[in-house]
């Protein structure tokens, strides 16, 4: 929700005595219901969908939001009258707790009407769940709580360290301005004469100008005696030469096939800049001294 005024609101509150009033979207009995601080209803984009409701003029107040930088959870607490006993029946005939509540504010002229009118004139106050509810024959207290705490995404598990933790070519190696197609490569690599454990030659293995294209890739045996046997790529050239980091189990005949994958080595000069162009998606911390040293008196 938008912290800021439009540039419309903001020329209207020079030539114009304005009041702040509330807007309340809470969800309650099943639908929204919405209403305002003001005297009197008004009409404007409910936060939910967007589409023009009507506020309904309440006695109603809330206490500043409350904010915290430990383990405990936002959160704002308002007052809504129960002068008619309505609120009274609604908690009777169902639960509110874990009901979306989001609060508004907007700016009101001599005349009642709303500065702006657009769904973009207004303050995000709290958008939140209801949590506790009260009631008495006077009013109606609701905590609202941040809704932080109850979303449920998987987030990247990111280390504070130099290299970058994500997967290569996944979700957020190829976030923004690459694809994952663009970073990965995989081929099959046919054994030429002379290769050994250590070093498979293949003439058509020409990708990279400057070489070490398939460095820190992997070779996995497809026929011949190291069948499903993996290594890891320590070096390449661009005239088909593969140097392995592990040598394989066996020399490899002549003709003998092998997958052939790239990879990175999640640096960000070597890998991620020179090699794949691809710094923007660079998941380590760069600026991490890579030598500490300690001097005692």
């Amino acid at each position: 929700m938008p912290r800021k005024l439009t540039a419309a609101v903001s020329g209207d509150l020079v030539a114009t005595q304005a009041t702040i009033v509330d807007l309340y979207d809470l969800y309650l009995d099943g639908s929204y219901q919405y209403f305002t601080t003001d005297n009197v209803n008004k009409t404007f984009p409910n936060a939910i969908s967007g589409d023009s409701v009507t506020y309904l003029g309440l006695g109603a107040s809330r206490k500043p939001v409350t904010h915290n930088i430990d383990l405990q959870v936002d959160n704002i607490e308002i007052e809504l009258d129960n002068a008619d006993r309505g609120f009274a029946s609604l908690m009777a005939s169902g639960d509110f707790r874990g009901r979306r509540a989001v609060i508004r504010s907007v700016l009101v002229n001599a005349s009642g009407d709303i500065l702006g009118g657009t769904s973009g004139d207004f303050v995000g106050i709290f958008d939140g769940q209801i949590d506790n509810p009260s009631i008495t024959e006077q009013k109606m207290a609701l905590q609202v709580v941040s809704r932080v705490g109850n979303i449920r995404l998987e987030t990247p598990r990111r280390k504070y360290q130099l290299n970058c933790p994500w997967e290569f070519a996944g979700t957020e190696c190829a976030a923004v301005e690459v694809t994952a197609a663009q970073l990965f490569n995989r081929t099959t690599l046919v054994a030429a004469s002379g290769s050994t454990a250590t070093h498979l030659i293949d003439a058509t293995f020409t990708q990279g100008g400057s070489g070490d294209y398939w460095k820190d890739g992997e070779v996995t045996g497809i026929t011949g005696i190291n069948k499903d046997h993996k290594s890891k790529i320590r070096q390449s050239t661009h005239s088909g030469d593969i140097y392995l980091e592990f040598a394989l189990q066996n020399s490899p005949a002549a003709n003998d096939r092998f997958e052939v994958r790239r990879g990175c080595g999640k640096t960000l000069d070597r890998d991620c800049r020179n090699k794949f162009n691809n710094v923007r998606n660079f998941g380590g911390f760069h600026t991490i001294p890579k030598l500490l040293v300690a001097r005692g008196q």
